[in-house]
């Protein structure tokens, strides 16, 4: 698939918010919520109007990150030569499929008379870190995309491991956090999220090491 192609596709994906917003517009209350607690509930309100800036700061986030991704192969020293269009195709439009998610379901729950966030946020969320194993677990040694530590750069050997365990973890963690979204209270849905994403991370900062340490023991 073209750049120009993907970039387009993205583009319109990041303006799906806008479209919705305009859809219910006029079936908006005058006074929306603007601020949820961790409890899920509205704690702050204001005018309709401030509705407008979440579609655009999200779509511009968006087309920021998008062009970024897609044009890492100029400002990378390998030249992109380990990020294939496949790859970085795959995450710029994963990432604008979440992001419009995001901002579409806010702007619906300010629709909604009950106004609660629920667990739609984890259930993209979860989502999201599922495709991500799934992207992580075939990317090659570069320096944007992936576990990218001291020890991964400097070695092939700890970088292709230590991707292929954050992929598993990565994956794992995603589905875990998807399914629970769908019985489990907010709260303990942002505590199986943290531990489960930040758990995931420092788990394969410490294999990397640890691998590290090996190896430099069987060089001796």
């Amino acid at each position: 698939m073209k750049k120009t192609t993907v970039i387009f596709i993205c583009l319109a994906i990041a303006l799906l918010p806008a479209a919705y917003l305009l859809y219910i517009w006029n079936s908006l209350p005058a006074v929306v919520p603007t601020h949820w607690g961790v409890s899920s509930q509205p704690d702050a309100y204001g005018s309709k109007n401030t509705l407008v800036i979440l579609p655009a700061i999200f779509s511009g986030i968006t087309i920021l990150i998008v062009l970024l991704i897609l044009n890492l192969d100029k400002i990378d020293p390998k030249k992109g030569k380990n990020m294939p269009p496949s790859l970085t195709n795959k995450l710029a439009i994963s990432l604008s499929f979440f992001m419009a998610a995001i901002s579409i379901y806010i702007l619906y729950i300010t629709q909604n008379k009950s106004h609660q966030m629920g667990n739609f946020i984890f259930f993209l969320i979860g989502f999201l870190f599922a495709v991500l194993g799934n992207i992580l677990y075939s990317v090659k040694q570069n320096f944007f995309i992936g576990a990218r530590l001291p020890w991964t750069l400097s070695n092939e050997e700890n970088w292709n491991k230590t991707n292929r365990l954050m992929s598993k973890l990565f994956f794992a963690s995603g589905i875990i956090i998807l399914a629970s979204s769908f019985f489990l209270p907010t709260i303990a849905m942002t505590i199986i999220t943290l531990v489960s994403v930040l758990g995931s991370s420092i788990y394969c900062i410490v294999f990397s090491y640890l691998l590290f340490r090996k190896q430099q023991q069987i060089s001796k």
